[in-house]
């Protein structure tokens, strides 16, 4: 799975390839520190999946999400933040999947696990 890591904090970004190149069957395709060179890096290649900090720099979530769709309109967003309540808003903003940046690193492979296993998994929490 081609996944593209979306982050502004560094020691966030740089944790989360360090582990996830580890992990079997994940290829960390690119980093974006802000919402232009998140764009950037889309037109380039659509990854299977984005890992999208909610926390973002350069674009409001509604806005962040259809600008996604609009080059990428398969691709699986999973937002990540450490404000939970955001949870709600990503969702129904078309993000596939919301996870909590306080939660154990499992629960973040668990879904790269189960996206990888086809489109029949859907938008949850």
């Amino acid at each position: 799975m081609k996944v593209l890591i979306a982050e502004s904090k560094s020691s966030v970004r740089y944790g989360l390839k360090a582990w996830l190149e580890e992990q079997p069957a994940v290829e960390i395709v690119g980093e974006a520190v802000h919402f232009k060179e998140l764009l950037a890096c889309i037109q380039i290649d659509c990854p299977d999946m984005i890992l999208l900090s909610w926390e973002l720099s350069g674009q409001e979530g509604e806005m962040l999400i259809r600008s996604i769709r609009l080059i990428c309109p398969d691709v699986s967003i999973v937002v990540l933040s450490s404000q939970p309540e955001d949870a709600e808003c990503a969702l129904e903003l078309g993000a596939n999947h919301f996870i909590s940046k306080a939660e154990p690193p499992q629960c973040l492979l668990e879904v790269i696990r189960k996206y990888a296993m086809g489109p029949s998994y859907s938008s949850s929490r």
